[in-house]
Parts: structure tokens; sequence; C-alpha cells
């Protein structure tokens, strides 16, 4: 991961939209569920 490390450094965040389960890579993550059409942060 140290690409993105270097570009969160950067940039201040990095945003990875994934359907794979990823949260074991990251130390930060929030999911995101839609229901109905709708997107809610979870």
């Amino acid at each position: 991961m140290g690409i993105l490390e270097a570009k969160a450094r950067e940039r201040g965040t990095v945003m990875i939209i994934s359907h794979k389960e990823m949260k074991s890579w990251f130390r930060e993550t929030i999911t995101v569920e839609v229901k109905e059409g709708r997107s809610y942060v979870v």
C-alpha cells in the first residue's frame, strides 16, 4: 500500500471504492449500503 499512503500524504485523502472486502488493508474505512435506490453510510 506504499503508493496509496504516499498519495494520501500528498493529497490528504485517498478513497478506494470496491465491491470486495478490503478492510484489513486500511486503517480507516466507511461502508455504504444502497437501500431502495438511496445510498447510506453505515
